[in-house]
C-alpha cells in the first residue's frame, strides 16, 4: 500500500503522543527513618556536650600488698564529677574525677584510728554507644588515667602527716546505661573495673611497697546536656 509522504511523520507524532500518555511505572519513595525520643528526634545524637556528677561505691576484689593486713579497706564509696562531648551518634569522649574512701585500711599504721585511706583518680575516657530509638541507651566505656592515695582525718583532732601516700595509674572498663528524661537531662549507672596501681608510699615507718588493687565500682549519676 503507497503512503501519502505527509503520512510518515503524522504517524510518528501518533506513536510518540501515545507513549507519553501512559502513565510512567511508580516508583517506591525513598524513607530515611530517624531515631525518635518521646516522638520527637534524637537530638542527644548530635554533637553537644554535658556535665554530670555520680555517686559510688567500690569494692576491692583483689590486691598484692597487706591484703591480711587490709592494707586498703575491702569496701569503699564516694563522689565523682566528669564533663564530656558527644561526638556523634556512636561515640563520646569523657573526663571523669573520683574521690573515695576506705576507712577499714592500714589501721595499724595510721598516726589515729579516725583516720581513713582515700583514692582519687582522674581519668579520660572513650564511651561506645549503641544508638537507640527508646530513652535507654547502652554503651561500653574504657579509659586511664593517674591515681593519688593516702590518709585523711575523719574528726577535728589534729594529726601528724598522712601516712601511706602514694602516686600510681589507674585504668577502667566496663559498660553503662544512659536513660533520658528530656532532651537536656538524663540519669544512669554503670559498672566499671578499675585497675588501681599504687605506688610505693613513704609513712612515718620508712616502709617501702607497691600495690595492685583489682577493683570493681558501682556508680549512680545524673547528667546534664547543652
Amino acid at each position: 500500500m503507497t503512503l501519502y509522504p505527509w503520512a510518515t511523520p503524522i504517524l510518528s507524532i501518533l506513536m510518540a503522543a501515545t507513549a507519553a500518555a501512559q502513565p510512567a511505572p511508580e516508583r517506591e519513595p525513598i524513607v530515611v527513618e530517624l531515631p525518635t525520643l518521646q516522638g520527637q528526634p534524637c537530638e542527644r545524637h548530635a554533637p553537644h556536650i554535658y556535665i554530670g556528677g555520680q555517686l559510688m561505691g567500690i569494692g576491692a576484689v583483689a590486691q598484692s600488698a597487706f591484703e591480711a593486713d587490709r592494707y586498703l579497706g575491702r569496701f569503699g564509696g564516694g563522689i565523682g564529677l566528669f564533663a564530656g562531648s558527644r561526638l556523634g551518634p556512636r561515640v563520646a569522649l569523657e573526663g571523669n574525677w573520683t574521690f573515695a574512701l576506705h576507712d577499714e585500711a592500714l589501721v595499724d599504721m595510721l598516726p589515729s584510728e579516725n583516720q581513713s585511706i582515700y583514692l582519687m583518680t582522674v581519668t579520660a575516657d572513650i564511651k561506645i554507644y549503641q544508638p537507640t530509638s527508646s530513652p535507654m541507651e547502652p554503651y561500653l566505656q574504657l579509659g586511664g588515667g593517674l591515681l593519688l592515695s593516702g590518709s585523711i582525718a575523719l574528726d577535728d583532732r589534729d594529726v601528724n602527716t598522712p601516712s601511706g601516700f602514694s602516686v600510681g595509674a589507674t585504668f577502667t572498663l566496663g559498660g553503662g546505661l544512659d536513660i533520658w528524661v528530656t532532651k537536656h537531662l538524663s540519669f544512669g549507672g554503670r559498672v566499671l573495673y578499675r585497675g588501681l596501681a599504687l605506688g610505693e608510699p613513704r609513712d612515718d615507718q620508712d616502709q617501702r611497697f607497691r600495690n595492685l588493687v583489682h577493683g570493681i565500682s558501682v556508680d549512680a549519676y545524673a547528667s546534664v546536656h547543652f
